[in-house]
């Protein structure tokens, strides 16, 4: 089995599709998840973008400094339920952690 690296940048299939359909919401599940810093660097600009389009982003992810780094507001989930929604400059990555 061989596996070729991508020669363009890895965001590029996702942006063009997303532009070419206008979509209002773009759901990413764990978009920089094996990705290098460079890549992640894009894919967290382009997250923070969305909302100069009039697009909703949902950043599902892990790691809460990339959370805090590109959203406005934070909804946690243990074990399928909520249980802390709020805007990112009312809690702290270790409020989220506590309750995770």
């Amino acid at each position: 089995l061989m596996i070729r690296r991508p020669t363009r940048s890895t965001l590029f299939p996702y942006t063009t599709l997303f532009r070419s359909f206008k979509s209002r919401v773009l759901i990413l599940d764990e978009p920089t998840n094996h990705l290098s810093v460079k890549e992640t660097n894009k894919v967290i600009g382009f997250v923070r973008g969305l909302k100069d389009q009039g697009v909703t982003g949902v950043f599902i992810s892990h790691n809460m400094h990339q959370v805090f780094d590109c959203c406005d507001r934070i909804v946690a989930m243990a074990r399928g339920e909520i249980v802390m929604d709020k805007r990112i400059e009312d809690t702290s990555i270790d409020e989220v952690h506590e309750l995770l």
